[in-house]
């Protein structure tokens, strides 16, 4: 079992994209990162609408044993040191618990909420991580997956 972080794939695009329930092309111009273990895509994480400032952030993994600290560490290290954002945000309909109580487990905080703007008529909930309250960048990157270029 070789675990390793890739970028810019395109089939981690399409990956998120379906676990997420989105056409790729709404991420538009996005860049990725994925962490597979032998060709077998685990997680996936797409960042797009990068303003400067912000970028939307969305996630995917696969089964229950995807999330490493290794790739939270780079999943978030990519888009505060080498986009050089301030903030994430994350786009959750409320009627998905599991992935709010994700986002909430790894330091996401509500922002906002958009009444009735979700595909089933309930509320979306924007999610925030602040670069200077993100804990995975402070825990640093542990030996146990390679990174390479896609």
């Amino acid at each position: 079992m070789t675990r390793q972080i890739i970028h810019d794939h395109p089939a981690i695009s399409q990956y998120v994209a379906a676990k997420v329930g989105l056409p790729v092309e709404q991420f538009g111009l996005h860049t990725c990162l994925g962490l597979v273990d032998d060709d077998r895509i685990l997680a996936g994480a797409v960042y797009c609408d990068y303003s400067g400032t912000n970028v939307f952030v969305h996630l995917a993994g696969e089964g229950r044993r995807w999330l490493n600290r290794e790739f939270l560490y780079v999943g978030f290290q990519y888009p505060f040191e080498q986009m050089r954002v301030r903030r994430l945000t994350g786009w959750v309909e409320e009627s998905n618990l599991d992935a709010r109580r994700f986002d909430e487990h790894i330091g996401f905080r509500e922002e906002a909420r958009l009444k009735g703007a979700a595909r089933d008529g309930g509320d979306v909930i924007l999610y925030v991580m602040w670069k200077e309250d993100c804990r995975w960048l402070r825990r640093g990157r542990t030996n146990g997956t390679e990174q390479k270029a896609a």
